[in-house]
């Protein structure tokens, strides 16, 4: 993030206007966590069982990719989230590129989530 989204997102949450999460870690992932990436799709992919998503040691982790999407929709639902900021790259919020699955720090294409949930998203990268 660069120091103005920070400065934004700083004052959002201390203001009660922001929520944090982590799909990755409310899904049982520790921290630091192997590299993973989507495989054979998209997210979308992913969520209809047609891609995987893989660890960079060949374990499918996409069952924890998905409940951790799951646990993140029931909070915006609750919540009446309008707005996020997405750190790119990664599996579960990368919402401008995602690496591509092939574990050489080649990025992928555009991901677009074609929810039924509309909110803006704001990439990390963006600004």
């Amino acid at each position: 993030m660069t120091s103005i989204q920070n400065e934004l997102a700083s004052w959002l949450v201390m203001h009660d206007q922001a929520i944090t999460i982590c799909p990755e870690i409310m899904s049982g992932f520790n921290t630091p966590r192997l590299p993973s990436e989507i495989v054979g799709g998209t997210a979308k992919d992913v969520i209809n069982r047609l891609a995987i998503v893989e660890e960079n040691n060949g374990a499918d982790v996409t069952e924890q990719y998905i409940f951790g999407a799951q646990l993140v929709l029931k909070i915006v639902k609750e919540h009446h989230v309008v707005a996020a900021f997405l750190k790119d790259k990664n599996p579960s919020c990368g919402s401008c590129y995602v690496y591509n699955g092939t574990f050489i720090g080649k990025k992928g294409s555009w991901k677009r989530n074609s929810g039924r949930i509309i909110i803006t998203i704001w990439c990390t990268n963006f600004f």
